[in-house]
């Protein structure tokens, strides 16, 4: 049986770890959840959406909405004063240490 040299093994493994890193770099960590809104800030451009996990339980995402994040309603655009606190909605966002980052708003 032939060995591998240990120099390929070692040139695989950096390039398998740099791949691995530079795909998680890639896509962030992106969760899409349904709930209702229950506040809107016009002023700071935020939204608190509160999404059912559990009879009686809901998990809060909260936070500025981003630049270039996409609204819709009714399967149109949108801006965010065209959506109602206690509006059903679906919401996609990312955590980050600080808040939540929405990415996207939705209603029908």
């Amino acid at each position: 049986m032939k060995s591998v040299p240990k120099t390929l093994i070692g040139f695989l493994s950096m390039l398998l770890a740099g791949w691995i890193m530079s795909a998680a770099a890639a896509e962030p960590n992106l969760n899409t959840s349904s709930g209702r809104i229950s506040a809107i800030n016009l002023n700071a451009d935020t939204v608190v959406v509160e999404v059912p996990i559990a009879e009686d339980k809901n998990y809060t995402v909260g936070g500025p909405v981003v630049g270039d994040a996409t609204l819709k309603k009714n399967g149109q655009t949108a801006d965010l004063s065209d959506f109602e606190v206690g509006e059903w909605v679906q919401v996609t966002w990312e955590k980050t240490a600080q808040t939540h980052l929405i990415k996207e708003l939705a209603s029908k």
